[in-house]
């Protein structure tokens, strides 16, 4: 049995963390430089939920961290 993917609707619409990083592709898709795919495999959930500030390695994270936006 395969059912939708609803997660998503759960998770907060903007990141304490991702929202302020240079890296941020798509608030819509949580995409960014490390985790350039789509959600659900995408920026993990516990860094969109600002409860990992991504500044240390993670798994299958390109080698790219936090890094906040100038100006």
């Amino acid at each position: 049995m395969s059912g939708i993917d609803d997660r998503i609707l759960s998770l907060k619409p903007y990141s304490p963390v991702c929202g302020k990083c240079k890296h941020l592709r798509s608030m819509a898709f949580h995409t960014c430089d490390a985790f350039p795919e789509e959600f659900p495999n995408g920026i993990p959930d516990d860094i969109w939920e600002g409860e990992d500030d991504h500044t240390k390695p993670r798994d299958g994270d390109h080698g790219i961290r936090f890094e906040p936006i100038e100006g």
